[in-house]
């Protein structure tokens, strides 16, 4: 499954505003994550890869008109 379809599902299973912490806690059950996701990276702070991915899609997503940025690390699903 592509990012951007495991993370709206994320969404439509969790209605309202949805936290980042939200997205990387369930992002699992729609997207198989490698080694290499869970690889901790120097460059963003000691971050998980996989949490850098997913911030990248958001911003797409919020780009695309389907998130709404609602205050910092919270999105809401505005279009489907």
């Amino acid at each position: 499954m592509k990012w951007e379809d495991a993370i709206i599902k994320v969404f439509k299973n969790n209605p309202g505003i949805v936290s980042l912490k939200t997205i990387y806690d369930e992002i699992h059950k729609y997207k198989t994550l490698t080694a290499e996701h869970l690889r901790r990276d120097a460059r963003w702070s000691n971050r998980l890869v996989y949490t850098h991915q997913i911030r990248s899609h958001v911003s797409n997503l919020c780009d695309k008109g389907i998130l709404k940025w609602v205050n910092r690390g919270k999105y809401e699903l505005i279009k489907q």
